[in-house]
């Protein structure tokens, strides 16, 4: 009810992002899928074709669905979890739900997406340092 009334208050959302938020956003992107292929084809060898196949005809889908919810109402702000509220406003859970299991299942990649980096920066820079040596004490 209250991203409603705002709604009808708002005339607009402002556009702030700006070529230089949008370059970030693709180079990071770019960088997570180079350090992901190799990973995935090591350990699935030519399966890793099909999965990320399969991947980006999803994720293609996912930003095809996002553009179209977007276009049918610009002034709404907050995500899938506003539109699933909009969609469902008799189950006010739905929103609620919607917007808890997006983020919890974007967790394990975050993770994962972090792991990447770190071994990515460590096998560069610091080769022949082990992470094990930088963080264990000795105790004699």
């Amino acid at each position: 009810m209250l991203i409603s009334t705002f709604a009808k208050h708002t005339a607009a959302l402002p556009r702030s992002i700006g070529w230089r938020a949008a370059l970030v956003i693709a180079v990071g992107a770019s960088v997570q899928v180079v350090l992901a292929v190799g990973l995935m084809a090591q350990a699935i060898g030519g399966w890793s074709i099909v999965a990320w196949g399969v991947t980006a005809c999803v994720g293609a889908l996912q930003c095809l669905l996002l553009v179209d919810l977007a276009q049918r109402d610009p002034n709404r702000a907050g995500g899938t979890a506003t539109y699933a509220a909009a969609a469902f406003p008799q189950y006010p859970l739905v929103g609620a739900i919607s917007g808890w299991a997006y983020w919890f299942a974007w967790t394990p990649g975050i993770a994962v997406n972090v792991l990447f980096a770190a071994e990515y920066l460590q096998a560069a820079f610091l080769p022949g340092v082990s992470p094990r040596s930088c963080c264990s004490r000795s105790t004699g």
